[in-house]
């Protein structure tokens, strides 16, 4: 609300408000002028103003005035002026005199009011001494937006050296690991203790009845076979976090990590993450699988949510801690910088060539939305396209090698803190270094729409991200689009959006 001062008390300028207008009080400075109390309370009255998504309100309190005493105009097209004028008669009687006395009183304000301002509609009312005058507001314009599938690629590849990054596998390949063992590691001993009764009740199992064996990390020895193992205690060594990373599962070879943590969600502590050297089952988000060996760093982990809104957000999130953690670890051991960008909307790219993505997959249940994060980065693996390590041989040949171990840990610290700003204040917070990080800002492209029977071609260029996490653009006509994936192929890089048609 904005409170519009009384004038009449002194001539000012109001320089809080930029719309008043002072006036000048043709009362002032006639001390000898006789007025009643009630009189000068309504010479000296006040007015609010208050402007709602919908009008400018303006309330004034005349107590005694009836609607014929009061006027309500319009000059010069934007300035509302209020005026007044009331008078009293008092009369007194004794056995000696006779004495009658007469007061009145004027009062005026004048509001310059907003371009927005419909003033042919001005309004006004009375009722018990309360003038209310309504302004409405022009209605803002909101942009149109118009809604486009395209397609997006959703393969989870570049993680193979070489051979092929991505290959379908063999059902024989399959039943050829018909069981898997898993190692549980806590970082306190309240982790432990979920890590022993978990193996003492069999807890895990995995969807396709894969035989799981259980060990506890001070009885996995045997299970390490060389000095490519990932690092259990290097990396709890590195876990700083209070939530994510601090209960471990690690498996030398495994199917999918994803598999474990989904289908094993309500058994586990919520911020688990599963690691394995070697998975040959992994998938994307359109179902194919593929091996992906040792050098890769492979992992899964849970979380939960409430607002099933922002869910679909949570993979960029994720995106973000990846690249933030890379760059933190290269900091932290004075390694020359490496710039891993983000592709829209879940790979992960490093000098034009694929090095990771993200899947995320959720289901709901107890009014909450179980999430699973599965995340491949290639650290270690230099065919058949790059990896991190290789790009910092290429700048530093004498550069200390990035671990898996600690990029994973600082993916936690940065994945935390990134968490719990997005669940405070929403993606807003993160957004300006996610436009940073990304591939796409003022990028041009070709949405390719069939109308009736023929294809029609449309530049579109990228401004960001809508509120639920698609693609923003804008057309050449200044026309808006939300652009959607429909699972058909995309290739940013070309500018090009195809369409099966």
């Amino acid at each position: 609300m904005s409170l519009i001062p009384s004038i009449f008390g002194g001539r000012r300028t109001n320089v809080f408000d930029p719309f008043s207008l002072d006036v000048w009080d043709p009362f002032q400075g006639l001390a000898n002028t006789p007025a009643k109390d009630d009189v000068a309370a309504f010479t000296n009255a006040k007015v609010d103003w208050r402007e709602t998504p919908e009008a400018h309100v303006f309330k004034a309190d005349l107590p005694g005035l009836k609607k014929e005493d009061v006027k309500v105009e319009v000059e010069d097209g934007n300035i509302l002026q209020i005026s007044g004028e009331r008078s009293s008669e008092n009369e007194e009687k004794n056995d000696k005199w006779h004495r009658v006395e007469r007061s009145s009183g004027k009062f005026m304000r004048r509001f310059r009011l907003p371009e927005n301002a419909k003033m042919e509609e001005v309004k006004a009312s009375m009722e018990d001494g309360v003038l209310s005058v309504t302004v409405p507001k022009v209605p803002e314009r909101k942009p149109e937006v118009k809604s486009i599938d395209i397609s997006v690629v959703r393969c989870f590849t570049s993680l193979k050296p070489l051979r092929r990054l991505s290959f379908p596998v063999s059902a024989s390949a399959m039943e050829s690991d018909a069981s898997c063992n898993l190692v549980l590691y806590g970082k306190s001993s309240v982790e432990t203790e979920i890590a022993k009764c978990l193996k003492n009740k069999n807890s895990l199992t995995l969807a396709d009845n894969t035989k799981v064996s259980l060990f506890l990390e001070s009885e996995a020895k045997h299970l390490v076979k060389d000095d490519d193992s990932f690092n259990l205690l290097l990396f709890m060594n590195s876990i700083i976090t209070h939530r994510f990373g601090r209960f471990l599962i690690w498996s030398p070879r495994l199917s999918s990590t994803h598999d474990v943590v989904s289908h094993n969600f309500s058994e586990l502590p919520v911020g688990s993450v599963c690691v394995t050297d070697i998975q040959f089952k992994g998938r994307g988000r359109t179902k194919n699988v593929w091996e992906s060996p040792k050098g890769c760093l492979m992992y899964s982990f849970t979380l939960e949510m409430e607002d099933g809104r922002i869910v679909p957000l949570i993979q960029y999130v994720v995106s973000l801690a990846v690249t933030e953690a890379v760059k933190d670890e290269c900091d932290k051991k004075g390694l020359p910088y490496i710039d891993v960008k983000i592709k829209w909307p879940n790979d992960l790219y490093l000098n034009g060539l694929k090095v990771g993505g993200i899947l995320c997959t959720s289901t709901y249940r107890s009014k909450k939305f179980h999430v699973s994060v599965g995340v491949g980065l290639n650290v270690d693996n230099e065919q058949p396209t790059t990896c991190l390590n290789a790009v910092l041989k290429g700048m530093s040949p004498e550069s200390t090698l990035l671990k898996r171990e600690e990029i994973l840990g600082a993916f936690f610290h940065k994945f935390e803190k990134f968490f719990d700003l997005f669940m405070d204040q929403g993606f807003k917070s993160l957004e300006e270094l996610y436009y940073r990080t990304w591939l796409h800002s003022e990028q041009r492209v070709i949405v390719e729409e069939k109308v009736q029977d023929q294809v029609v071609q449309n530049v579109v260029t990228i401004q960001g991200l809508t509120s639920s996490g698609y693609l923003l653009a804008i057309g050449d006509d200044n026309q808006m689009y939300e652009l959607h994936p429909d699972g058909n192929s995309f290739d940013f890089f070309k500018g090009l959006v195809r369409r099966k048609i």
